[in-house]
């Protein structure tokens, strides 16, 4: 979703960080989150609704994979990865800062903290999950919320996250066209050995690193972009609904598949491990 203004990143020069400058204050961080913000283009709502519910899939599978019943969803939106969750029999909860997001959330029955992570009253130990999908790039202060996930899982509980990283062949062949930064939104954006570095210092291990997001939907992201710039706005809004249907986007899935595996996607996702104090080792495997 497109926003005025101009944007720009840098790097750390210390950590090799990459972060937005001048980021917006946190009190006007909700205005770029209206409540279209998680529409997908011109299509019925029914349907977007069951492309959400059919792209969450396999979240919902590497979740319920994990040990244990109960799981946090942090950045929980209107709330269908939990009622996914819910009905897999986990006792689930979320926090959601998007008050209209947190309200509609908690009109669909599921309990909701409508704060930010760090803010939320967490109890210690309650969670075997905790799940940030596509949240880590937008949190103002990545450890801190980290350390709150972190006081609320159980001992050796696992904390699942998905996020767009530079090291990724799409980040190199978009280049700043590419959907991943996605300013003012994204606040900081990481490479794998940034992501993996912050959650070390959060106490947490890396047990395992894949792609179960489609990265199809990244090149879809980036079609869509450069047609809003060159072409009339209802053509460019055609291309976009175009590029997103689900009989291209599961044609194309194979191929992606394997760019993703031999040249490294962009839409990684991370499983790390509650460890009793900060620093744990370096590892994890490809899954």
């Amino acid at each position: 979703m497109e926003v005025p203004g101009e944007f720009s990143f840098a790097r750390c020069l210390a950590c090799d960080q990459v972060y937005l400058r001048q980021r917006p204050a946190d009190d006007e961080l909700e205005r770029y989150y209206p409540d279209h913000y998680v529409r997908t283009g011109m299509a019925p709502a029914w349907l977007r609704r069951w492309m959400r519910r059919r792209d969450m899939a396999p979240r919902a599978h590497l979740a319920a994979s994990q040990p244990g019943r109960r799981l946090l969803d942090v950045g929980c939106s209107t709330g269908e990865f939990l009622e996914l969750m819910r009905a897999r029999g986990w006792t689930v909860a979320g926090v959601e800062p998007a008050a209209w997001a947190a309200r509609a959330a908690a009109g669909r029955g599921l309990p909701v903290w409508p704060s930010t992570v760090a803010e939320a009253a967490l109890p210690p130990s309650a969670f075997d999950v905790v799940t940030l999908w596509d949240v880590i790039e937008h949190l103002p202060s990545p450890r801190r919320d980290l350390e709150a996930v972190h006081r609320t899982l159980r001992p050796g509980g696992r904390l699942l996250a998905t996020t767009p990283v530079l090291d990724g062949w799409e980040a190199r062949l978009f280049g700043t066209r590419w959907p991943g930064w996605d300013p003012p939104r994204h606040l900081t954006v990481f490479t794998r050995a940034t992501l993996q570095r912050v959650l070390e210092a959060a106490g947490f291990r890396v047990v395992a690193w894949s792609w179960i997001s489609e990265s199809y939907l990244i090149t879809a992201m980036h079609v869509a972009l450069v047609a809003r710039e060159r072409l009339p706005r209802p053509l460019a809004e055609v291309v976009w609904s175009l590029a997103h249907a689900r009989p291209l986007r599961l044609a194309a899935a194979p191929l992606f598949r394997r760019l993703d595996r031999r040249a490294g996607g962009c839409w990684l996702t991370v499983v790390a491990a509650r460890c009793d104090s900060a620093g744990g080792a370096r590892s994890g495997r490809e899954a």
